[in-house]
């Protein structure tokens, strides 16, 4: 089991601190921290460690993404619904909402894909069902 200091250490790491200043802080040599480094223990947890983290990341990231996406989607729905744009303005913003509705983060599970493609068929239908009425 890693003692406090060992697992104080590797959090700052993990942050990004150097090695020289952990060694400074926790009154541990330069020497010592690289020891520790080659534990198995150590490396085991600094694994799940980075595991857990690098996963709140990744959700944090596509959290904010996601809702800039959708954003900028409707963005895009505004410019292709605004009958004072352009006929071809209107319909370049169509095609990138579809492209980008295309590239949407889907479901790593296989049994899922017919899924997401009877989903895309459905949302494309209602999209350009939706952009004919407004273009009446």
């Amino acid at each position: 089991m890693l003692t406090e200091k060992q697992s104080d250490a590797m959090d700052r790491i993990i942050k990004g601190d150097t090695i020289t200043d952990i060694a400074r802080d926790t009154g541990c040599t330069r020497q010592t921290l690289y020891i520790w480094m080659k534990n198995e223990e150590w490396t085991v947890e600094m694994d799940h460690r980075v595991d857990v983290f690098t996963q709140a990341a990744r959700k944090r990231v596509l959290t904010l993404l996601t809702g800039q996406v959708d954003a900028y989607v409707m963005n895009l729905w505004d410019i292709a619904s605004d009958k004072e744009n352009a006929p071809t303005v209107r319909l370049q913003a169509t095609q990138y909402a579809m492209k980008l509705l295309d590239g949407m983060p889907k479901e790593d599970s296989k049994a899922s894909a017919t899924k997401d493609q009877d989903t895309k068929k459905e949302a494309t239908k209602e999209f350009f069902t939706e952009l004919k009425a407004v273009g009446q």
